[in-house]
């Protein structure tokens, strides 16, 4: 939602926020990323975790927003959110086929949803880049804002790939599969 504020245009608003209205559940938050991840954690077994600033997703989510806030163009904003939008397909591509040989009783919704809207998000966010450049005239905004994009989402990825690893090994040690 912060990203799409900071847009100037309207092409790119709406595509963005038809992103977020897909990611939110397409207005039943039952079917949201966030809740359909959650009920992959309920179903395989692992612990939910309280809500902490040392968690991945909370430093995720303030680093970004962090980043969004202090973006002087637009195309800078688009870039860190392309660069999320271009790494969950490969990410969740390798984690997901480990997690499922792991956790076979769990809700695979979360990874099937996530994988095939991250094709369409890839393709509209690749249009609205080469858009946002010719509006701005050239690329080094969108780059550097894809930059510290990866950073970001790199960080989360290598974050909730050790949280995840850890529980299955706390698992694991009480003989839990």
């Amino acid at each position: 939602a912060l990203g799409i504020s900071k847009m100037d245009d309207a092409e790119c608003r709406t595509v963005l926020a038809v992103n977020l209205y897909q990611e939110c559940g397409e207005g039943d938050s039952n079917r949201s990323h966030h809740a359909i991840y959650r009920k992959f954690l309920k179903t395989s077994g692992l612990q939910e975790l309280p809500d902490s600033e040392d968690l991945p997703a909370t430093q995720w989510k303030k680093r970004l927003s962090d980043a969004m806030t202090r973006a002087e163009k637009p195309g800078e904003v688009l870039g860190v959110l392309a660069a999320g939008e271009f790494l969950a397909q490969p990410v969740l591509g390798a984690l997901y086929p480990a997690l499922k040989a792991h956790y076979p009783q769990a809700d695979q919704e979360y990874f099937t949803t996530h994988l095939s809207l991250e094709t369409e998000h890839m393709r509209e966010i690749s249009h609205l880049m080469t858009r946002q450049a010719e509006l701005e005239c050239g690329w080094e905004g969108i780059l550097a804002g894809f930059d510290q994009g990866l950073s970001i989402w790199g960080e989360y990825f290598s974050g909730l790939a050790l949280l995840l690893s850890a529980s299955y090994a706390r698992h694991e040690s009480h003989g839990i599969s």
